[in-house]
């Protein structure tokens, strides 16, 4: 039985059937997919054997291919090629078969990564993004932004847009957990006014409710031009992350069509725009993870879902969506320091400051190492090994960690250690150069 069939059936005996044969291209589905730091030193089990005959992992880049080849025998590969594998690849290949509905959100530290150890995907990724896919921007190392002073906020989220090219005039900007910052948010307009660009920010629709209607529309800071917001929607996004099951892809796909459904019609006021034929939105925003390697096969599901969707509504990305909305001005009245979960006091304590004050005095000369073009062996066998510590302490979070005696802490302590020791001895290299 097809998707198509299987929503039938579901919904034969409602009165939403009589909406399901119409067409509701003013509606459209936002889809924003935060890609997080997934560790590169911790192993996981992956079953290859499967996954190559989903996914054309040669088209993308060569290296990986080989890497998931070798990783046949062991069943084992790090956590950055299982996040590659099960959630980036086939999010690229979604957009691929749907060009600009999607936004994929990396911290720049993942971008880092990937150029590093897949220069080849690195290059897809960013010639996708003229048409295919929207990038948005997230801090360089998935940092709460109460913690940043305002050379650390250039680090974190001016540095990433003079790296990459392809971010434009428009620029969507992820917020870990999305946590509010006053400074931040100046910061980011300060920035835009001097460049001519806009930023738009995604918000939560619980924790950041200005009233019940406006966060159902997209708004511009009155004080804050440059800064445009829209809103996840929190049933949608916290039912798929949270509350779905795999039986079978198309199962999945027709319980997801379902949480939209439910959303549009039966809210009177999604529902009378609607009819209305008035734009109207419906923000999907999850972890990128969460496609397949937090909930397996769930890329499969979104394939199907994706197909069906596509019949009934517009799929976007939040930068087709915002270049075709008129944007409505409303007083600064956002709620500062509160995230998706809740308040600020969940995800930060002065405690490991220390950690962040340690990275940021080794921090200015690791990106000059990246930076560095080397062709003598030695120098490039110190610069991948600069990186990657560098990388491995920064990537579960412990720059905002709340427990200084983690395991993870503790493990970013011994990283940043043997950063600081392979970057004493590339500058020592390149000084007898």
């Amino acid at each position: 039985m097809s998707t198509s069939q299987r929503l039938y059936e579901k919904y034969k005996n409602s009165p939403i059937l009589s909406k399901l044969g119409k067409k509701w291209k003013n509606v459209y589905l936002i889809f924003a997919f935060n890609a997080y730091q997934p560790r590169v030193n911790k192993k996981v089990f992956i079953n290859y054997e499967k996954e190559k005959r989903i996914y054309d992992f040669k088209k993308f880049d060569p290296l990986l291919e080989k890497k998931l080849e070798k990783a046949e025998q062991t069943r084992k590969i790090n956590i950055l090629d299982y996040a590659i594998t099960k959630s980036y690849i086939p999010i690229l290949s979604l957009a691929e078969k749907f060009p600009d509905s999607i936004t994929l959100i990396f911290s720049q530290i993942t971008l880092d990564e990937i150029k590093n150890f897949y220069p080849n995907l690195y290059k897809k990724i960013t010639k996708m993004s003229e048409k295919e896919i929207e990038l948005g921007l997230s801090s360089y190392h998935h940092v709460i932004p109460q913690m940043l002073d305002e050379k650390e906020i250039y680090y974190e989220y001016f540095l990433p847009l003079e790296k990459n090219s392809f971010y434009k005039n428009d620029i969507t900007v992820h917020f870990p957990e999305q946590i509010t910052c006053e400074k931040l948010i100046k910061s980011l307009h300060n920035y835009a006014l001097q460049k001519d660009i806009h930023f738009t920010i995604l918000l939560d629709s619980t924790h950041h409710n200005l009233s019940y209607n406006e966060i159902r529309i997209p708004i511009v800071f009155k004080n804050f031009p440059r800064i445009r917001a829209i809103f996840r929607h929190n049933y949608l996004s916290n039912q798929i992350a949270f509350h779905t099951n795999i039986i079978d892809p198309e199962s999945t796909a027709v319980d997801i069509m379902s949480y939209y459904i439910n959303s549009l019609f039966f809210d009177p006021y999604f529902s009378s725009k609607a009819e209305r034929g008035e734009k109207i939105y419906l923000l999907l925003a999850v972890d990128a993870e969460t496609i397949g390697m937090h909930i397996k096969n769930l890329d499969l599901a979104f394939f199907e879902f994706f197909k069906l969707a596509n019949e009934y509504f517009t799929l976007s990305s939040v930068r087709k969506y915002i270049n075709e909305f008129s944007f409505r001005k409303i007083e600064d009245k956002i709620a500062f320091n509160k995230s998706w979960s809740g308040g600020l006091e969940r995800w930060y304590r002065n405690e490991t400051k220390f950690l962040k004050d340690r990275i940021n005095k080794i921090r200015e000369r690791v990106h000059k190492v990246l930076e560095t073009d080397v062709s003598e062996k030695k120098l490039m066998r110190l610069k991948f090994l600069i990186s990657s510590y560098y990388f491995n302490s920064m990537l579960s979070c412990p720059y905002w960690w709340n427990d200084p005696n983690a395991p993870v802490t503790v493990e970013a302590i011994r990283n940043i250690e043997k950063v600081e020791e392979y970057v004493e001895k590339f500058e020592k290299v390149k000084e007898e150069d």
